[in-house]
């Protein structure tokens, strides 16, 4: 890897990201390294490191790989996604739109609707939801749809949604204590065998809710694309709200537009993404080994 490493900071909502432009492949980053350059004390700081490489196929202009901020790798982030489309745009001269980003979820088709030096609106296609508890995946009960587990003497329930990264979503949750030890408890569930992002919701209206999202390998955070998408579709999937109906997701970095126009049609976010800072970091200083070494001097 080379030793000098330009990147970008990004973020969407809040959700912030370091993007390191790798047009050619030449860089492997490793989990430790991912891990490493998302430290907010001891390298660069952010929930989750994306890197743009070539596409691997010719519709797309770029291929997007994403780590969480704890090194674990993840197939997709909805935040993440609207950044790298908004890089493309103004570091490689992509068109407003629609353009296609390879992701390890599938293609991605996204647009700018609104554009500034610092900040653009990005309306982004993600994938089409998927509810089969193999493909989310998540392990139930034969024939069960949802997820049942206690807390507080009573049975809270989570609708199990995958977005191209597994999603748990509940409607039964309203105090800050209960998130608090739900997040953590339900990312490592066993049910979940790829872990999951734990989504919060409540229905304010047919065209309105209000989310917090615990994801894997990061915690709570401002926002979560993936998050407010699997939301809306949890909220059609039980009912709550119509398919097809633009529903404002309220999280607490802002808020993303989102339309599911069926169960078997891809998923349609709106949001902002902000370029923030660029600079360079040496990749073997930031390697928790290469940390711990004090450098002698000498006469």
């Amino acid at each position: 890897m080379a030793d000098l490493i330009p990147f970008a900071k990004y973020e969407g909502l809040g959700n912030d990201f370091v993007l390191i432009d790798d047009p050619l492949d030449r860089l492997e980053p490793s989990d430790e390294l991912a891990a490493a350059v998302c430290d907010r004390h001891l390298g660069v700081g952010a929930d989750g490191l994306l890197v743009l490489g070539a596409p691997r196929d010719k519709e797309g202009l770029g291929r997007m790989r994403y780590w969480n901020r704890d090194g674990s790798p993840a197939a997709m982030c909805g935040n993440g996604v609207r950044c790298v489309a908004k890089h493309l745009r103004d570091r490689h001269g992509a068109p407003l739109g629609p353009f296609t980003i390879d992701t390890d979820a599938g293609p991605v088709r996204c647009r700018i609707t609104a554009e500034a030096s610092a900040v653009s609106r990005v309306e982004v296609e993600l994938t089409v939801p998927r509810t089969v508890p193999a493909e989310v995946p998540v392990v139930l009960p034969d024939g069960a749809r949802e997820l049942v587990r206690q807390s507080n003497g009573r049975g809270v329930r989570f609708v199990p949604v995958s977005m191209g990264n597994p999603h748990a979503v509940t409607f039964d949750v309203e105090t800050d204590a209960e998130r608090q030890a739900l997040g953590p408890a339900l990312e490592s569930d066993a049910a979940f065998p790829e872990k999951v992002n734990v989504g919060f919701a409540r229905l304010l209206s047919d065209a309105e809710l209000q989310l917090d999202v615990y994801e894997r390998g990061c915690g709570f955070t401002r926002a979560c694309g993936s998050g407010a998408a699997a939301a809306v579709v949890a909220a059609a999937l039980t009912g709550r709200i119509p398919w097809g109906r633009t529903v404002t997701v309220h999280l607490p970095g802002g808020d993303l537009l989102l339309t599911a126009p069926g169960p078997d049609q891809p998923v349609r976010m709106e949001g902002p993404a902000r370029r923030v800072f660029e600079g360079t970091f040496v990749a073997r200083h930031l390697i928790p080994g290469s940390r711990e070494s004090s450098p002698s001097l000498s006469g």
